[in-house]
């Protein structure tokens, strides 16, 4: 893929943590190329992202999905491994998250809701987490669905380390995304962060299990917010 200076303006602004900085950088110019003159950082970024088949979709790119471009705050730049073509707004997406922690109940509930979406074919969106994520993605592929996983660390980076075959799965029968650049690590506080991608990309949000407080309430608000349904 070709990138223009202004998308390589962009994957180098995403370096920066904050997010005020990012918007406020953006909002301050004409056009993102007028940030940087020299683009040597995102050349090399970019020759390391061919490398390992990631690809950026910038929020100008024909790629990018509208749906994302209507919420608080959307991500500048999309690192994607996978089926681009599931970014495309034609495409009916619902997101599915619930706890780590799940109990019998939540799998069996969660089963049973994403059979049906993908033999109905539409694309389940989810975090790629630890319980309820995890069983969401692989149920999704087990019915010959599509599927996204939204990360919170950089597209090249497993984690959980124990998803690996789970993530090779994806990238060949979906999409990782992430707004964070190859290489970022899992921390914290980039979890909730990612949350407003998962609802953000998706018609509805359905939480199958979970706990007071926890992310996935996160993600429940974040979809009240943006005007998406709720199950």
């Amino acid at each position: 893929m070709k990138y223009s200076d202004d998308d390589k303006a962009l994957i180098m602004l995403s370096y920066e943590t904050s997010y005020n900085k990012k918007r406020d950088a953006v909002n301050g110019v004409d056009s993102p190329k007028e940030l940087y003159r020299d683009y040597s950082h995102a050349d090399v970024v970019i020759a390391e992202m061919n490398k390992k088949g990631i690809v950026a979709v910038t929020q100008d790119s024909e790629y990018y999905p509208s749906a994302l471009k209507e919420i608080y705050d959307p991500p500048q730049v999309l690192y994607c491994k996978g089926d681009l073509s599931l970014l495309n707004d034609e495409k009916e997406r619902i997101a599915v998250v619930g706890t780590r922690r799940v109990t019998r109940y939540g799998k069996d509930v969660t089963k049973e809701f994403v059979s049906a979406f993908a033999k109905a074919g539409i694309c389940v969106v989810s975090g790629m987490a630890r319980g309820v994520d995890s069983v969401a993605h692989r149920v999704a592929l087990e019915e010959d669905g599509k599927t996204i996983a939204v990360l919170g660390c950089g597209a090249d980076v497993v984690y959980p380390p124990e998803n690996g075959e789970l993530y090779e799965s994806i990238v060949k029968n979906g999409l990782i995304v992430s707004e964070y650049p190859p290489a970022t690590p899992p921390h914290a506080f980039r979890f909730p962060e990612r949350n407003r991608i998962i609802s953000g990309l998706s018609k509805g949000v359905l939480v199958t299990e979970a706990g007071a407080g926890s992310g996935s309430m996160i993600t429940a608000d974040l979809a009240i917010e943006q005007g998406r349904d709720l199950y």
